[in-house]
């Protein structure tokens, strides 16, 4: 298995994360497929995403006489920052996800002329 990961893990990281797989129906039961560098571009934008440098919320409490205003202003700052990163992310995974579909047609249509 690519993912090393059991099929119900696969399917919420369809639903929820976007995984790219592919489905075809067929008249009794579907198929499903995936492409390794789609795959591949899936991952490494989660993994970029999961490394998105946001102050931890431990700090926060590390101030004594932090107000309640202040703590909340902190983590919708924070919350912010994720969100921002999210979309970059996803304008990344799609870009590489355009490039890639592209090539395939080229190279489904023989290779580029010269």
């Amino acid at each position: 298995m690519f993912l090393n990961r059991g099929v119900r893990t696969v399917q919420r990281w369809e639903r929820d994360e976007g995984l790219p797989v592919h489905r075809h129906n067929h008249s009794k039961r579907g198929t499903v497929s995936a492409v390794a560098s789609e795959i591949e571009t899936w991952m490494k934008a989660r993994k970029m995403l999961n490394e998105v440098a946001v102050e931890p919320l431990g700090r926060a409490f590390s101030y004594p006489n932090m107000t309640n205003e202040e703590l909340q202003r902190r983590c919708i700052a924070a919350r912010d920052r994720a969100q921002y990163a999210r979309n970059r992310v996803r304008q990344v995974y799609e870009y590489y996800q355009n490039k890639i579909s592209r090539v395939l047609e080229v190279l489904n249509a023989g290779g580029p002329t010269q």
